[in-house]
């Protein structure tokens, strides 16, 4: 139900998640959620959508249909993440939603100023939610956002952080190089990248562009107080990444580089992305513009050998202002039970549960996946996440500033640009504190 909204905050902290054991343990995936007598009076709750993946097939097909099945009392209104009906946009109207679905990890940024979210320690007590069948990096990414009392604002519903290293087989054949592979290193791929960095036929192809790759990196020193963009770990990342961009031939335009440029001018050889990306291809398939592709495994430092990029997934949240709270939480419960989560995965949409029967029917629906190396979907691991910054999104302008310049600008004293626009995101950073 669409609930005006009094400015209810967070719930305070109720001390850290129980992992229940012992007897009388329900192990979500096998029973799901469990509906009591009370729960058969006709109620409406309201789903904000904060989502960018096909969101009208995936919402409707395995979220909306199957609790209609499961909840035929309940009736759930999507609200859309979009122009005028943003989560402030409805906070502020008095119409704040019951349940969030959010497209990333970092929730607390978006709806913790906005007092959106609330602690689900209780309920996954009242419930004996079992945390334990929820992959340690999904649910740790989560965790790291508390307020320091054990917090849990969320549950992951499917995990996105699986990465690869999408190609397109008729640049290589064209070029005459070999198909990268799975294990492959950032060095091997500068290695390849000078090779597929040629003008061929008047065209001018590029091999990979490294900045989906970066290391997730801190821009803020919580001790501090500090922006931390003129850093050794900042420099080197750049003095590495320019040793792509200096290839003779190399260039940084909307056009050369980017997802326009692998899927659209098919002049960038290799594109590093999320898996969910298979998305576009069916949607290219469907307009009669298919490419000849395959993926790899994301490409590793050396000095983290099976770590890609950073820890990502969908997660489900209960909102402050919700008049449903156990409603919400036998929802999320058994949106995470087994049924639900073999569909998703099913679809290529990869679990958040240990359980290894998701891996191993992962993808089986998608026709165009058969004969493709779906060994490499598995074999990277995520980054940890880091604890989102209180003002991430005041230094944010700067670091991509300081990017712009060193990538685009080709400025080569990737020092003075850090220094400068670090200077520069301290200014910003005293005048946002003192507006608190």
């Amino acid at each position: 139900m669409i609930h005006k909204f009094s400015g209810i905050l967070s719930a305070a902290a109720l001390g850290t998640a129980l992992l229940v054991t012992g007897c009388g343990k329900t192990t979500n995936a096998d029973q799901g959620g469990t509906v009591s007598p009370d729960d058969t009076q006709p109620v409406t709750i309201t789903l904000f959508v904060q989502f960018s993946d096909d969101p009208d097939t995936f919402v409707q097909s395995h979220i909306l249909d199957p609790l209609k099945k499961k909840f035929p009392n309940v009736t759930v209104n999507e609200v859309r993440d979009a122009t005028g009906s943003h989560a402030a946009d409805l906070v502020a109207a008095g119409n704040a939603p019951d349940l969030i679905l959010s497209s990333d990890p970092s929730i607390t940024n978006t709806y913790k100023p906005i007092g959106l979210l609330d602690d689900m320690t209780s309920l996954i007590k009242k419930y004996h939610f079992d945390l334990n069948q929820i992959k340690a990096p999904e649910l740790d990414a989560i965790k790291v956002q508390d307020d320091g009392h054990g917090e849990i604002y969320a549950m992951p519903l499917y995990d996105n952080s699986m990465y690869v290293t999408f190609y397109n087989k008729d640049i290589f054949d064209k070029l005459g190089v070999a198909y990268p592979h799975d294990g492959m290193t950032w060095d091997d791929y500068l290695a390849l990248d000078r090779k597929l960095t040629v003008l061929k036929d008047g065209v001018q192809y590029n091999g990979i562009e490294p900045s989906s790759g970066a290391p997730w990196l801190h821009t803020f020193d919580a001790a501090t107080g500090q922006a931390t963009l003129n850093t050794d770990d900042w420099v080197k990342q750049y003095q590495f990444m320019n040793q792509f961009y200096s290839i003779p031939g190399a260039q940084w335009t909307s056009t050369t580089y980017g997802q326009s440029a692998f899927l659209t001018a098919r002049t960038l050889a290799m594109y590093p992305f999320y898996f969910s990306m298979i998305n576009t291809f069916q949607n290219l398939e469907a307009t009669g513009k298919p490419m000849n592709w395959d993926f790899t495994t994301f490409p590793w430092y050396s000095q983290q050998p099976g770590v890609g990029n950073r820890v990502d997934s969908h997660n489900l949240s209960i909102s402050a202002a919700s008049q449903h709270k156990d409603l919400d939480f036998k929802i999320i419960q058994y949106m995470l039970s087994k049924d639900i989560q073999l569909d998703l995965a099913k679809d290529g949409k990869a679990s958040v549960l240990t359980d290894p029967i998701y891996q191993q029917n992962f993808g089986t629906n998608i026709e165009m996946l058969k004969g493709k190396n779906m060994g490499a979907v598995f074999k990277t691991k995520p980054q940890p996440y880091l604890r989102p910054g209180q003002f991430d999104s005041v230094i944010s302008p700067f670091s991509s500033d300081a990017k712009k310049q060193i990538v685009e600008q080709h400025n080569p004293d990737i020092v003075g640009v850090l220094r400068s626009e670090e200077d520069q995101a301290n200014k910003a950073l005293q005048t946002a504190k003192s507006q608190q």
